[in-house]
């Protein structure tokens, strides 16, 4: 069996040294200490630019120096991928492709001349037409995307044949979710576990396409690390990258993929919530996130590229596009208030140091407000923890949101 396995590191850019450190120790480090052992196994690695540039600033330098000497041994190929991680089919083109650059440039000055990715990796693996064909324009030649992307199905997407996205140049392959995920929920308890959701699926038996966040090998899931370690190095398994598994198919068929991410259902695609954990139209705090952060880009705009605070601007408006205040808002089952309150007022901070409208500062002040209360009042009323039940119950949670059953 052929073993594609694409891990994707990452930490938010303000992310505390305390705990990058220790994701450091209990995921990093490891996995590519296992790797420089173990000569014979490949991986493909997609790390953004916010965690290449903080592993650096905390001097965790032999982090950088495995990665560059694996690289440069063939047993890593890099993924190129948007700097801050945020979900692209929500950028407009100029930031899309300025996130795409400055990701480009960062991990070049660290990692050097290995740095050379060919794929690209979508954060969440949020897929729109969109983004892919500025990262075709750019000069990538393949993306991955979750096999929910294939049909609107889980199940049903096929590992021996290669996709071309139509009105792009880009390859696809899809990566099999419920195998991937076996990583990131955390109950299986052994490799033959492991091995038996194979031998479940039965797609997979000649290729294995995993796609996972790097950190749940030992920092969100201790065992997973031995796990990983075991299953990997089984007899009859060969670890091989995305484009070794690209350049061995001699099928290659056309496709439309779907709007998806990584976590969207088949309900979600019917419904035409594409990116649920991120953009749920049912989610208040969801669509009052995207106002004000629509609002800082807006004044972004406005800002005069001869300004001499304008680059220092750019950048930070870029951090604050990240993911992950979205995805602590979804209360499914993942919520933190502090976190969702805390990313809005740095949205709020920097619209009121950027931008002289009085009218747009107020606008901003309201929405950060009203974040803040919405969250409180949901925690308050119990509205979140009935919508995690539902999730954890595997019930179809966005009706939570409508207030339908919470009386």
């Amino acid at each position: 069996m052929n073993w594609i396995n694409l891990f994707h590191i990452y930490q938010p850019p303000d992310q505390t040294p305390e705990i990058l450190k220790q994701v450091a120790r209990q995921s990093y480090i490891p996995l590519f200490r296992f790797l420089k052992a173990n000569p014979q196994i490949k991986i493909t690695l997609n790390i953004n630019a916010s965690l290449s540039e903080q592993l650096q600033k905390q001097k965790l330098n032999s982090i950088i120096k495995n990665i560059r000497i694996l690289a440069e041994r063939g047993q890593i190929e890099f993924t190129g991928s948007a700097a801050y991680h945020p979900i692209l089919p929500f950028l407009n083109k100029s930031e899309i492709i300025r996130q795409i650059e400055l990701n480009y440039k960062i991990n070049k000055k660290i990692f050097g001349d290995c740095y050379q990715p060919k794929g690209f990796f979508l954060p969440e693996l949020c897929y729109n037409i969109k983004a892919a064909k500025i990262i075709s324009q750019l000069g990538y030649r393949w993306i991955v995307l979750d096999e929910i992307a294939y049909n609107g199905r889980l199940g049903e997407a096929v590992f021996n044949k290669t996709y071309k996205i139509k009105g792009t140049s880009l390859r696809t392959v899809f990566r099999n979710r419920n195998i991937s995920n076996l990583f990131f929920f955390n109950y299986i308890k052994n490799e033959l576990d492991f091995f038996q959701e194979i031998e479940k699926d039965k797609r997979c038996r000649n290729n294995l396409i995993t796609v996972t966040d790097g950190e749940n090998l030992g920092h969100h899931h201790p065992r997973m690390m031995k796990i990983w370690q075991k299953a990997v190095l089984q007899k009859g398994v060969k670890a091989i990258q995305v484009s070794e598994l690209l350049e061995s198919y001699k099928k290659v068929k056309k496709i439309e993929p779907l709007q998806s991410s990584w976590a969207t259902s088949a309900k979600n695609i019917r419904n035409k919530n594409f990116y649920p954990l991120w953009k749920n139209p049912n989610n208040g705090v969801h669509q009052l996130q995207w106002k004000l952060l629509k609002l800082a880009a807006d004044v972004v705009k406005n800002l005069s590229k001869k300004s001499s605070e304008y680059k220092r601007a750019i950048l930070q408006f870029d951090k604050n596009c990240l993911s992950c205040q979205f995805w602590w808002a979804a209360a499914s089952p993942w919520w933190d208030a502090g976190f969702v309150e805390f990313r809005a007022k740095k949205n709020l901070d920097f619209i009121n140091r950027y931008s002289a409208n009085s009218k747009i500062n107020r606008k901003a002040k309201n929405l950060y407000k009203q974040i803040v209360k919405t969250a409180k009042e949901w925690e308050k009323s119990g509205r979140i923890k009935k919508i995690q039940d539902a999730c954890l119950a595997g019930e179809p949670y966005q009706i939570y949101f409508s207030g339908k059953k919470l009386k």
